[in-house]
């Protein structure tokens, strides 16, 4: 009886035994709840800056590339006013000195009882080969005498003297070689006696048309000699003798 009793104390602590190896098994391979809470919530928290990060790679990488564009819209705009202005310096080279001359009417006529001085220079511009504008200014004295009549019908002679000036504008036309015709717009300022033994002055306007021709004495220079005629010409009023003129001047 004691024996058997020995026995079964044995199995019962055996058992006890090998419930506590296997609780304490247990308790070491499996980790706490809570524990495997914290790792979880430590993972999603890096997942979450990793996508902020790619986020920000990707707004960075939108940023380049609209920068890259417009670099690349600067750049066209660059190279098109680059263009624009070698275009605009082809064009003032092409419209340079060369396309000038300069040269003007200057004269000295004594005979009989006037005395005429012209100095009118003149500056014009090529706008091709045979077509050309210009202007200048018109300086001129004039002295001579002049046959006024009186309120009774007398002839009073006097010598007026008076000093022209005004400026006018012309276009020329080569039509062979070295014929061209021209016309002239012309406005100046004389000042005329008059039968009270005053003088006035007022303005008388010119509206001229004829031809001429350039005779080439080298080194681009010339000597133009033209024949025009004054469509506005009134006698008594205008300072030249006639409406027909014949003007000789120089060009370079």
């Amino acid at each position: 009886m004691t024996s058997f009793l020995a026995r079964v104390a044995l199995i019962a602590m055996l058992f006890s035994l090998s419930c506590l190896s296997a609780i304490a098994q247990v308790s070491i391979s499996t980790p706490p709840p809570h524990s495997q809470i914290i790792n979880n919530q430590r993972v999603s928290k890096k997942a979450q800056k990793l996508l902020k990060a790619q986020q920000k790679a990707n707004s960075l990488n939108n940023t380049a590339n609209k920068a890259t564009q417009k670099l690349s819209k600067l750049s066209y705009f660059g190279d098109s006013l680059q263009n624009l202005t070698l275009l605009s310096k082809r064009r003032r080279d092409s419209l340079h000195w060369k396309n000038l001359y300069f040269g003007g009417d200057f004269g000295l006529s004594v005979g009989g009882k006037q005395v005429f001085v012209n100095v009118s220079p003149l500056i014009g511009f090529k706008l091709s080969d045979k077509f050309s504008i210009g202007g200048g200014s018109v300086f001129q004295y004039l002295r001579t005498q002049v046959i006024l009549i009186d309120p009774q019908g007398l002839n009073i002679k006097q010598t007026a003297q008076t000093l022209i000036y005004g400026g006018r504008g012309f276009t020329r036309l080569f039509l062979h070689k070295s014929f061209f015709a021209q016309a002239d717009a012309e406005l100046i300022n004389v000042q005329l006696p008059t039968t009270d033994g005053n003088k006035i002055r007022h303005w008388v306007p010119g509206a001229w048309a004829g031809a001429g021709y350039n005779f080439d004495i080298g080194r681009g220079m010339g000597i133009n000699l033209i024949i025009s005629y004054n469509f506005l010409y009134k006698e008594g009023k205008s300072p030249y003798t006639s409406p027909l003129d014949v003007r000789l001047g120089i060009q370079f």
